[in-house]
């Protein structure tokens, strides 16, 4: 890669994507989706992501920026079987619910085919706590609470390669309101 590519991408307050802009057509057909086109708007933003844990960590992003309406910004990866892409990304609000994904690809490099595990996950990778009420989860190696935005700025959960295996439980938090409820 030359130089960085902007990627932005549009979904509704249904999570259909309803816009691409930017370098989106070049990255789409890096990725073997130029065929894709217009045929991708107006399809669900999470039908385009695989992974369930991904998809878990993205839900409490979009509705910290929907509820705040504030933008937020952190590292991430948008790799493809061939290529690990580094950059960062924004989500915006929009009217009525909408969201604008821009993404800013700083570098990329070979995937090695034998990868599985992200290097920076390797020896603590694990599994991270995530609260199946409040949806906050268990910071690795200070066992705090933090919300879902916060790990992902501060321990940069979507700037590696995979994110890191969620288990759902009931944080302290959660537990003790649920304890005080009279019976």
């Amino acid at each position: 890669m030359k130089q960085s590519q902007k990627i932005s991408y549009k979904i509704d307050g249904l999570d259909r994507i309803v816009e691409t802009g930017g370098d989106w057509e070049a990255f789409a057909q890096a990725n073997g989706g130029a065929h894709l086109g217009k045929k991708l708007l107006g399809t669900s933003l999470w039908s385009h992501i695989q992974c369930v844990d991904l998809i878990t960590l993205y839900r409490p992003l979009l509705k910290h920026v929907r509820e705040t309406g504030e933008a937020i910004r952190f590292p991430s990866q948008c790799n493809s079987p061939e290529l690990i892409r580094e950059g960062e990304m924004q989500l915006s609000p929009l009217p009525d619910g909408g969201i604008e994904f821009r993404v800013l690809i700083h570098s990329e490099s070979p995937r090695k085919k034998s990868t599985q595990v992200c290097p920076q996950f390797q020896a603590i990778r694990g599994v991270m706590d995530m609260c199946d009420w409040c949806l906050n989860v268990r910071l690795r190696g200070e066992g705090l609470w933090d919300s879902t935005v916060e790990a992902v700025r501060k321990q940069g959960l979507l700037a590696c390669e995979c994110v890191p295996d969620l288990r759902r439980v009931i944080c302290p938090e959660c537990k003790g309101s649920i304890e005080r409820v009279p019976h």
